[in-house]
């Protein structure tokens, strides 16, 4: 039985070069591999699609264009009042992930109704650190995470 990675990037692997590298590797050396990303709604999201039939992975993808409008909207809302309240809760996690993206309201949203067991979630990037935080602490698995570029 091979170890299960779950890879998230709050983008797609057409722009996050570096993950698809590592998600390809560890997809090479024999771990079952899952990814989560975001659908774009632009021109990376046809190329995502020529990349991941040549995967060995499971993909998921959330989409971050207003359709559904209604997820789209509650996040847009969540993401504007968070912005709003920050400075009077300025050590929140919470509050501090949801006002810097919606991607971390909607990425949450969908962990917390996962329940797959990994042995290693890799996340990539400010937008996914609270929402995969809080599901390895559910979920009690180890995590990394890659902030890219950030100096």
């Amino acid at each position: 039985m091979s170890e299960k990675f779950l890879f998230i990037s709050p983008a797609n692997l057409t722009v996050n070069p570096r993950l698809l590298k590592e998600l390809k590797f560890a997809v090479s050396q024999g771990y079952e591999v899952d990814f989560v990303g975001f659908d774009l709604g632009n021109w990376s999201d046809e190329i995502d699609k020529e990349i991941i039939k040549n995967i060995d992975a499971n993909f998921h993808y959330i989409p971050i264009t207003r359709k559904p409008f209604f997820k789209w909207f509650v996040s847009s809302l969540i993401e504007k009042t968070a912005q709003k309240i920050y400075p009077f809760f300025k050590n929140n996690l919470k509050i501090n992930a949801y006002a810097h993206s919606k991607r971390s309201v909607l990425l949450n949203n969908y962990l917390k109704k996962q329940n797959k067991k990994y042995d290693l979630i890799v996340s990539h990037v400010l937008p996914t650190l609270y929402p995969v935080y809080k599901f390895s602490m559910r979920t009690k698995t180890k995590f990394t995470f890659d902030i890219e570029d950030y100096h």
